[in-house]
């Protein structure tokens, strides 16, 4: 799942959440928010999360996982 591919990924670089936060210009709180898994990032944050870890897509995120991302960021209800 992504919040934990997204812990994983941070401890294996040794960054705290504050540290991610400033990399990708959002809050800590965003940040604990994905790793808990209740909430998914925007796709801008999504694609700078994996420019960060040099990732492709499909390393981090499922097909589901990205519609309830896009569907969370219309204001729809997942």
């Amino acid at each position: 799942m992504f919040n934990e591919k997204l812990i994983e990924l941070r401890k294996q670089n040794s960054h705290t959440q504050e540290s991610i936060a400033k990399q990708l210009h959002v809050s800590r709180s965003l940040i604990a928010k994905w790793e808990q898994g209740r909430a998914y990032p925007t796709l801008d944050d999504l694609n700078n999360i994996l420019k960060l870890y040099n990732l492709e897509f499909d390393d981090l995120m499922t097909k589901e996982e990205l519609k309830q991302s896009i569907m969370a960021c219309e204001g729809r209800v997942v």
